[in-house]
Formats: structure tokens, C-alpha cells, sequence
């Protein structure tokens, strides 16, 4: 090869660099922003939450991934609660919000109002109590959700009123703030 060419190589890499643009062929590694938390800590943070809202301090977990529980968080994670007697009482969940063509979270259905907290949007989805069911008795299903910073979290559970949305929306925004990755 030519010694005049290979003398422009290490030009052209520094004219490059000095404008932003990088010889890199490899794009950044997408778990460099995950969190540094782990499962246990995801599925810890709500359960005094539950606790109140169901008088019940002995709940079964069930992680959505079949993952250990001393896992680190990563793209998408979450969290199921049961009883003592095996009923379900809701969820929690994490995710660092990718850009993937075809995702879609909860948070994309209308909500059924917005509540701020500590200057953080929280969207409030009550479903419906299926009409097969005795309205008296049965407890509507809330889905609460929040993103800060490219994170998004969701808070899930069965309530009769709307004092579960004022308890359960600052857990959600304290969850997401302290178990975020970068």
C-alpha cells in the first residue's frame, strides 16, 4: 500500500472524532442504562403498600420473568402479588422504555385521569367490574402509570375507591426514582 495513504488513516480518524463521529462499528450497549437494582428489590418496594391495602403481610411473589430473584433489572420487569389464600391482589412492573417498532405499555390506553406527583404525570386506568359480577361486592382493577426519566413503572391492584390511587401514586414515582438504572 501506498505510505501516503496510510499516513491520511490517522488524519481522517482525528478530523472524524473532532466532529462528533466516531470509527466505532458497534452501536452503545443497550444494558449500559439498565439498573443496577435487582428483582428482589423491585418486588420489596410496593409490598408495604399491599400490605395496608389488603391487611396482609405474608403475600406470595411470582416474578414475570422466570428470572432469580437476584437478577438485575433490565428491559422489562415485574412483579406479582397473592395472598396468604392464593388470591391475586395486582402487580408491580419496571421497564426502560425502548424504542422497538410494535411495543406498546398500558399507558397508551386512555386514562381515566392524570394525578401530579411530586411534579411527575401518573395516569390512572380503572377497568370496569365485568357486569357477571356482583358490583356491591367486587373491586374495581386500578392501573397506575409513570415514566421518569426513559423508565416507566406500573402499580396494579383491586380497589372499592380512589384512596388507593392517592397511596399507591407516590409509591409508583419513589419506585421508579430510586430503582431506575442511568
Amino acid at each position: 500500500m501506498n505510505p501516503k495513504k496510510l499516513a491520511t488513516i490517522p488524519g481522517l480518524a482525528v478530523l472524524l472524532a473532532s466532529c462528533g463521529l466516531s470509527l466505532r462499528t458497534h452501536p452503545e450497549d443497550p444494558t449500559a442504562h439498565w439498573s443496577v437494582h435487582t428483582f428482589q428489590e423491585l418486588c420489596d418496594f410496593p409490598m408495604q403498600f399491599f400490605s395496608s391495602r389488603y391487611d396482609a403481610t405474608n403475600f406470595k411473589l411470582a416474578v414475570g420473568a422466570t428470572k432469580p430473584m437476584t437478577d438485575k433489572i433490565d428491559g422489562g420487569n415485574g412483579c406479582e402479588y397473592r395472598d396468604p389464600e392464593g388470591k391475586y391482589a395486582g402487580y408491580v412492573s419496571l421497564s426502560r422504555i425502548v424504542d422497538v417498532e410494535g411495543w406498546h405499555s398500558t399507558a397508551q390506553h386512555a386514562p381515566s385521569r392524570t394525578i401530579t406527583v411530586d411534579k411527575v404525570a401518573v395516569s390512572e386506568v380503572v377497568e370496569q367490574v365485568p357486569v357477571i359480577t356482583d358490583p356491591p361486592t367486587s373491586r374495581h382493577f386500578y392501573t397506575l402509570t409513570a415514566r421518569i426519566d426513559g423508565w416507566e413503572g406500573e402499580l396494579g391492584f383491586y380497589e372499592n375507591d380512589e384512596q388507593g390511587t392517592q397511596a399507591g401514586a407516590p409509591v409508583l414515582v419513589s419506585m421508579i426514582r430510586t430503582l431506575k438504572g442511568a
